[in-house]
């Protein structure tokens, strides 16, 4: 093992006791939909379903591939700026997975 895989620490975003996201990922999750709140493009069912694929994209879950291709399809429609927004709020703490199918939509 070489020094940086030494450096790498897998941090747990979900409490392994009740499953509820840590701080952080819960700051991250609504600040994500505080912005969905922002952009006049998408309809108010839009929105939502936007809103609900987010705690899927943090996490390997069954459902993780269609909410990332959901979102991807949803973020495609908005302006650059607005994905760059949700990419300095969330993709970080997206999952490897999810990162590789958001990647088309350009993320």
């Amino acid at each position: 093992m070489n020094a940086i895989d030494r450096l790498k620490v897998e941090v747990a975003q979900y409490c392994v006791h009740c499953g509820s996201p840590m701080p952080w990922i819960e700051a991250a999750l609504e600040e994500a939909d505080e912005l969905v709140d922002l952009i006049d493009e998408l309809k108010p069912e839009e929105k939502a379903a936007l809103k609900a694929c987010f705690p899927e994209l943090l996490r390997e879950t069954a459902h993780t591939p269609v909410a990332a291709l959901k979102t991807g399809k949803l973020m495609r429609r908005l302006e650059p700026h607005v994905r760059e927004a949700f990419k300095q709020i969330l993709y970080s703490l997206v999952t490897a997975k999810a990162q590789e199918l958001l990647k088309p939509f350009g993320f």
